[in-house]
């Protein structure tokens, strides 16, 4: 069960009361079985669908929080569409973790801004989506530990300024065949 906050979705209610109701759920996948199909950006070529196993979810969740960490009380903000690897994972990692995604339907700057102010500990961004926060007013935010940053080069200006305001950046490179996150530089 959810309720509507603003722009995000908030589950109210423990997801074994499902289970009550019919719901069946599984406490176990054969890692090697197709989870989800999930379509290319076509940057080189026209998209084309690649079936991501439950396997390749685990295993990048774990290599994420090898790079990231991982915290009890994490907060994910996610802007991302959910059609793209990069949306669809930070809600897998958070269900693999049992931490918490702030899920916003879409991008608005002023919105994300206040969120990662108030109460998000990550947040995934491209180049100028980081930008449009910078401009939006984010300064110093107590509860961000790293805003991860992919989709394009970080221009160095872009990390400076970041940096001024007190947000943490980490470069990262993905690519939907490896469920998004492949290789995450450092703090």
């Amino acid at each position: 069960r959810q309720r509507a906050a603003g722009c995000a979705a908030v589950v109210t209610e423990p997801l074994a009361g499902l289970a009550d109701e019919g719901v069946p759920l599984t406490l176990a996948h054969d890692l090697g079985a197709t989870a989800t199909v999930v379509h290319t950006s076509g940057t080189t070529a026209g998209p084309r669908a690649v079936e991501l196993t439950y396997g390749n979810w685990l295993w990048s969740a774990l290599g994420s929080a090898v790079a990231l960490g991982v915290e009890p009380a994490d907060r994910w903000l996610c802007t991302l569409p959910l059609s793209h690897v990069g949306g669809l994972s930070i809600l897998l990692r958070s269900a693999i973790y049992a931490t918490t995604v702030v899920l916003h339907e879409r991008f608005d700057a002023g919105a994300a801004a206040d969120e990662i102010a108030t109460r998000a500990t990550l947040v995934s961004v491209v180049p100028t989506t980081l930008a449009r926060l910078l401009d939006a007013g984010l300064r110093h935010p107590p509860a961000l530990r790293v805003a991860l940053v992919g989709g394009a080069p970080i221009a160095p200006v872009l990390i400076e300024r970041a940096t001024a305001a007190g947000v943490a950046t980490v470069g990262t490179y993905g690519l939907t065949e490896a469920c998004s996150q492949v290789t995450t530089g450092g703090p």
